[in-house]
């Protein structure tokens, strides 16, 4: 998420709080696996980079990217949506990375200097 307000994280994921409508872009090259809605997650892509690794993106944005693409870094995955639960136009969108399914401490993963100017990158 480029120009997000706000980050939060736990030893596992980010959330990313923003306002108006930003790209969610791609932080490493790899193959859209599902592109869609699930249950009370929002709407999800989960992207396969090989070597058992995968970044999930999910919460409030409308997704573009379709299931089989072949994204690079800095592809663009969707866009921030109007947040009906909050009646204006922010929300979140929760990042993680997934090494042989199991949750990475993610923030860890990161390059500090896009963390710092507010464009989320992975090293």
């Amino acid at each position: 998420l480029s120009d997000f307000e706000k980050i939060e994280h736990d030893d596992k994921g980010l959330t990313l709080t923003y306002s108006g409508r930003k790209p969610v872009t791609s932080a490493q090259k790899g193959e859209v696996v599902y592109s869609g809605e699930l249950s009370t997650y929002g709407n999800v892509v989960m992207i396969d980079h090989g070597d058992e690794t995968r970044s999930i993106v999910l919460g409030d944005f409308i997704p573009m990217a379709k299931k089989g693409a072949v994204v690079n870094t800095g592809d663009i995955l969707g866009y921030t949506a109007y947040n009906p639960r909050a009646n204006k136009e922010s929300g979140k969108v929760y990042f993680e990375v997934r090494k042989k399914n199991i949750v990475q401490n993610t923030i860890q993963l990161m390059d500090a200097r896009s963390l710092d100017s507010g464009v989320l990158a992975a090293r």
